[in-house]
């Protein structure tokens, strides 16, 4: 936040605390609102949290909320609004750097970390100079700021470190003499300052001399660690040695290793930029970061990570440091981190007498702490690869990529995380069609969206592709588009061996890590159809093999970047599902023809069960001869229809994938259970053109396998989803077929499907105009429906006659036959049958000018929807809701209702949508 116009601020907390604003102090001394500043401007970001200031603050926390905010007020209105409101229980302080002496300080600072030469050790002077003598946070008391006022000595202490290093650069000799000279009786015990004291004043004493004060040093403080302060110390005991050799900061010494950031980085800008402010922001501050991009094969970690280091290379003075790990490399084994180490002290000029890993390790720690250099680590294989390359305390920056999330070093270190995701469609375009000529991209454009589809908008194969759309005709493209589209050549067409770039090869080096468990579950969910696959089918999948823990095996290809987790699913890549379908089943143990045929039925009987979990939710006492689950896992009991709707909602697209799977498999048993247990959902959601394909499959495959009375039941449904799309006379053909079935069944099964057949045939009579018929077919049904005891079938018999008597304008019956619908169906758990008489209800009583009681029997019809998740008749009975409601002249309340119906519409789809939108239009 900005000062007001002529309201400069000047502040210090080095030294004694002071807040001056437009020339008038107002905030100094020891007071809590002096603690309070010092706290905010001292703490990086300048945020602190809630708990941080109590502790602060008041001895032991004990602050209430309250108190805090009070003190908090206190200071905004002080400083002109500049301190934030608590937020997730954290205060910011907004105020320019320049007008705070540690801000000024550690900008500054930043600044000289980024220079070279005599520029750096002024500006390590510039910032030094905001430090007055003394002690910083003056007067402030208690442990909260005693170990702040440590850690701001501590940031000195480094600075003061940093610009004696860069005055020996700049050949800055007397000076350094000149500041160094109080070691001369009293010798530093850090081990930088000490040796850059031997460079300035050792090199010009007699060899005697020299000895005394390095012996005089180790017996104070022992033999040194730092593997440059060694050498420069054997350097300065040799008798013919005269000057040490300069190894601090040599030009020589300052490795240059990046490779080219290659090709253009499409799609990640903000990523890019959000990493680049971070590993800046670490520099400002002398602090060292550790970030790690992961990713799965192929999305573009290594571009990401190349762009990056040649944005921030310039930051870190003492050069860069990169390997490639061959952590995922296609013929090639890991790097070996003491190997690799061996060859980063050596480009560092560094010397060690150590020969274990950990001795080398700590030898590179040393030799990197006194330096400021950026580490690339490009495909890290494990945690224990990096752990042993890493520097300790310091200014240096390590970039890692892997496709692994690498969480054995989040379990030691500070990491900053980045996942690397797929690009967008925009971005995706970009790579593929990048490179093409005009006249190619002009004949080919209509397959870009298929391509980049196909492609799964990954990175690698977006690139591989564009290479071979620039050596083909149009012809020749639209045979590789056909090729793409072939499951089994689809990985064939996304290789270039000249290039040794392939998408099969990358992802067959990410499966060869997998533990045997793991990869044979990736196996086995490549075979369920996707696209996403529940923790719970997971399970159910690990049960046919019996092999290891499947938890630890998910967890394990999560971490690989090979499945995803979504909030409550998983989800593969297409191109990681085509390669373990059609690549890898030679390669995993375990994985068979007779272990994948057994995987499909238990993904149909998993989700069978599961669906019909559901339904018997939605539509309580249906039945449907599934029976039991057997070696599936039981879903959690659904207490409502409404969550049953939610959960089909979630796992719809996945549920009609593994309807086909059913079909193509021809496990008719599945294919007509599965259909008949989905069909209410779908109604429910306007999806009855779904609906009736997958009921045609199931009444192809009916004759064999079901009884008279089940295939009524899927003509039945058959006819309701044709209704629904206004078939009528189709619809009506299925009813009666659903009819001839049920009388075939003498029993209480088939006289039970009688009754609902001729209960839809009458709703369908009423609609074709056939008023005679519709009462015959209704009357019919009901009398069966009572002499079976069914009272939901017959509270729904009679709204449907009640139904007909209003449409003869007989409101009376109409009430009367409605009414003790009602009654019947409150006695039941048929909500959605509760909530259709009650519509019917509206009707009835708008029609006998009743409009209260109208509105009654709307608001709770449209309360019954709405928790049962029923989004067309909740929208249909909104719509007569907010008729009556404008009749009443409560226009805001229609409008509500309008708004609501609006929602809904729009999700269901459809051209309602902008008839309610029109009419809001007319309302507001």
């Amino acid at each position: 936040m900005g000062e007001r116009e002529g309201e400069a601020m000047e502040a210090r907390v080095l030294g004694a605390i002071s807040v001056t604003v437009a020339g008038e102090r107002v905030v100094e001394g020891s007071t809590k609102l002096a603690g309070l500043f010092a706290l905010l401007v001292t703490t990086p970001g300048c945020t602190v949290a809630v708990d941080d200031i109590a502790h602060c603050l008041w001895e032991g926390g004990n602050a209430s909320p309250n108190l805090i905010s009070e003190r908090l007020g206190a200071l905004r209105k002080l400083l002109d609004g500049k301190v934030s409101y608590i937020r997730s229980r954290k205060c910011s302080l907004y105020v320019p750097w320049e007008s705070v002496d540690i801000l000024r300080f550690r900008e500054w600072t930043g600044e000289a970390n980024g220079m070279w030469g005599r520029d750096r050790f002024e500006k390590f002077g510039t910032a030094l100079a905001q430090w007055p003598p003394g002690e910083p946070l003056q007067g402030l008391k208690g442990n909260g700021f005693e170990v702040r006022r440590s850690e701001l000595r501590m940031e000195r202490q480094r600075t003061v470190r940093d610009q004696l290093h860069a005055a020996y650069l700049a050949d800055e000799i007397e000076w350094l003499r000149r500041e160094t000279e109080v070691y001369s009786k009293h010798p530093p015990r850090d081990e930088d300052v000490f040796r850059i004291w031997l460079l300035a004043h050792a090199v010009d004493l007699p060899l005697p001399r020299r000895k005394a004060v390095i012996k005089r040093w180790k017996a104070r403080f022992g033999q040194p660690q730092n593997p440059e302060l060694k050498r420069t110390v054997e350097d300065l005991l040799r008798p013919a040695s005269r000057s040490p050799r300069r190894t601090l900061g040599r030009e020589d010494q300052v490795p240059r290793q990046l490779p080219s950031a290659g090709r253009p980085l499409l799609g990640r800008e903000a990523q890019l930029a959000e990493l680049e402010d971070a590993f800046v922001e670490a520099r400002k501050k002398g602090r060292g970061v550790l970030a790690v991009l992961s990713g799965m094969a192929g999305v573009g970690k290594t571009t990401m990570a190349d762009h990056l280091a040649a944005r921030i290379a310039g930051h870190y003075p003492d050069g860069a440091l990169y390997s490639n790990l061959q952590g995922f490399s296609e013929g090639a084994d890991p790097v070996d981190p003491e190997q690799l180490i061996e060859r980063f002290l050596a480009d560092l000029g560094v010397e060690t007498r150590a020969t274990d890993l950990e001795g080398k390790s700590v030898a590179l720690r040393s030799a990197l702490a006194s330096r400021s250099v950026l580490m690339v680590l490009d495909n890290a294989a494990h945690s224990g690869q990096v752990l042993p390359l890493l520097p300790g305390e310091g200014a240096c920056a390590v970039l890692v990529t892997s496709r692994s999330t690498l969480t054995g070093l989040h379990a030691k270190k500070e990491v900053l995380p980045m996942q690397i995701d797929l690009v967008d469609t925009t971005a995706a375009a970009e790579i593929l069609t990048g490179e093409l000529d005009q006249d190619l991209r002009r004949k080919c454009g209509h397959y870009v969206a298929d391509l980049v589809e196909l492609c799964g908008r990954l990175p690698m194969a977006l690139f591989v592709i564009s290479r071979q759309l620039g050596l083909r005709t149009p012809s020749g493209v639209r045979a590789l588009v056909e090729q793409l589209r072939e499951e089994r050549t689809r990985l064939q067409a996304m290789h270039l061996s000249e290039n040794e770039l392939s998408v099969r090869v990358a992802l067959e080096c990410s499966f060869r890590t997998l533990s045997p468990e793991a990869a044979l579950l990736i196996w086995q969910a490549a075979i369920h159809p996707g696209p996403t696959i529940s923790w719970a089918a997971l399970q159910d999948l690990g049960r046919v093999s019996g092999e290891g823990d499947v938890p630890q095996a998910i967890g394990e290809l999560v971490g690989a970047h090979l499945m995803e987790r979504l909030s409550d699913n998983y989800r593969m890549h297409d191109l990681v599902r085509v390669y373990a379908r059609h690549h890898a089943e030679e390669r995993i143990e375990g994985a068979s023809p007779a272990l994948a045929q057994s995987t499909v039925r238990q993904v149909l009987e998993h989700h069978l069960h599961r669906v019909w979990c559901c339904d018997q939710a939605i539509v309580p006492g249906r039945e449907l001869p599934i029976g039991d689950p057997v070696d599936v896992e039981p879903i959690p009991s659904l207490s409502r229809e409404g969550e049953a709707m939610e959960l089909l909602d979630a796992e719809y697209p996945t549920t009609m994938e593994v309807v086909r799977l059913a079909m193509d498999h021809r496990l008719d048993r599945h294919v007509w259970l599965l259909s008949m247990a989905l069909v209410t959902y779908q109604w429910r959601r306007n999806l009855h053109a779904d609906a009736q394909s997958n009921l045609n499959a199931a009444l192809a495959v009916a004759a064999d396998i079901t009884t008279s009375a089940e295939a009524a039941m899927i003509h039945r449904m058959l006819a309701g989803s044709l209704h629904a799309q206004r078939s009528h006379d189709l619809a009506a053909w299925h009813l009666f077929r659903a009819v001839s079935l049920s009388e075939q069944d003498g029993g209480d099964v088939g006289r039970l499907s009688l009754a609902h057949s001729l209960h839809a045939l009458a709703t369908i009579c009423r609609v074709q105009g056939e008023p005679v018929a519709a009462a015959e077919h209704g009357e019919r049904a009901l009398e069966i429906f009572r002499c079976l005891g069914d009272r939901a079938g017959e509270a729904a018999a009679l709204n449907g006659l009640g139904t007909l008597h209003h449409d003869h304008g007989e409101y009376d019956d109409a009430l009367r036959a409605c009414t003790e619908a009602l009654r019947i169906f409150e006695t039941t758990r048929d909500l959605n049958g509760t909530a259709n008489v009650l519509s019917t209800l509206g009707k009835i009583h708008h029609s006998r000018s009743e409009p209260e009681a109208a509105l009654a029997a709307y608001g709770r019809a449209v309360t019954l929807y709405r928790d049962l998740g029923y989004w067309r008749n909740e929208a249909t009975s909104l719509r007569r809701y907010a008729a009556l409601l404008v009749s009443s002249r409560d226009v805001s309340e229609a409008v509500k209702a309008l708004e609501r119906a609006l929602v809904l519409l729009e999700r269901l789809g459809g051209e309602e949508a902008q008839d309610v939108a029109d009419l809001l239009a007319n309302l507001r």
